[in-house]
């Protein structure tokens, strides 16, 4: 565990954008609990937003403690490709949000 420390550290995007879905593709299953929490009419948004700061604090921990990755740069390889296909992911339903605004 000693090279993953510093990888600890860091602030995962992937799990800050979609944490419920990277909890699945990470076997972080406790994640999944910001999916009702998010559905709550009054704060619920909120509350959603600093659980994902907390998941995009914690996700390297979680995702080292319960998947097995052959090195550290396979995982620093994995987690940035989840960051950049949930950013993606993100980018593209905005636009479809605002287009549906506006069409």
């Amino acid at each position: 565990m000693e090279p993953y420390c510093e990888e600890i550290k860091k602030f995962n995007w992937g799990a800050f954008l979609l944490g419920w879905f990277w909890g699945i593709f990470n076997k972080s299953y406790k994640t999944l609990w910001q999916l009702p929490i998010s559905l709550i009419p009054q704060g619920g948004a909120i509350v959603s937003f600093f659980i994902s700061i907390y998941f995009g604090i914690n996700a390297n921990k979680w995702a080292l403690e319960n998947k097995q990755f052959k090195s550290l740069e396979d995982f620093q390889k994995y987690q940035r490709i989840f960051a950049v296909v949930v950013f993606l992911v993100s980018v593209f339903y905005t636009i479809v949000f605002f287009l549906t605004l506006y069409i």
